[in-house]
């Protein structure tokens, strides 16, 4: 799939691309929490370690940057797929895209049909609605490729 890069995620700012969730938040602040404390009873050598231990752990959450992509969509209408399990009238079945070369490709997709059709069956993507397949049974020598 072709990725197209935003620059909305490249020009957006540190603290909106890094990763600082608000566990990471947390985190950091009990480990600063830490060493203040060890420091305040005066031992100055672990207050030190465990500070120096929050600011290596901030600069490597600040290194981790969440890239925005936008993923070309896919045109899935006519393609052949292959029923993993059964779908009936009023009830979603499950299904994988046969890719060209025959073999199934790794994602399962929800489908409906206007007819129930029997798990290991072959069926054609007529529409998609969102996420959800439409698809009609294939009957005889019409499971070769249209793509």
């Amino acid at each position: 799939m072709n990725e197209e890069r935003s620059k909305v995620g490249n020009e957006a700012p540190l603290f909106c691309k890094a990763r600082f969730g608000p566990g990471t938040v947390a985190l950091l602040s009990f480990i600063a929490v830490a060493a203040i404390l060890f420091y305040l009873f005066s031992m100055t050598a672990l207050a030190l370690l465990i500070g120096g231990v929050d600011v290596l752990f901030f600069g490597v959450k600040s290194m981790e940057r969440i890239e925005l992509i936008r993923i070309q969509e896919r045109n899935l209408i006519g393609e052949i797929c292959q029923v993993v399990k059964p779908v009936q009238r009023g009830q979603l079945g499950i299904v994988r895209i046969i890719k060209p070369d025959g073999t199934m490709e790794s994602e399962l997709w929800s489908a409906e049909s206007a007819h129930e059709i029997e798990a290991g069956k072959k069926a054609r993507v007529i529409r998609t609605r969102s996420i959800v397949l439409l698809i009609d049974p294939l009957t005889g020598d019409a499971s070769r490729h249209s793509s």
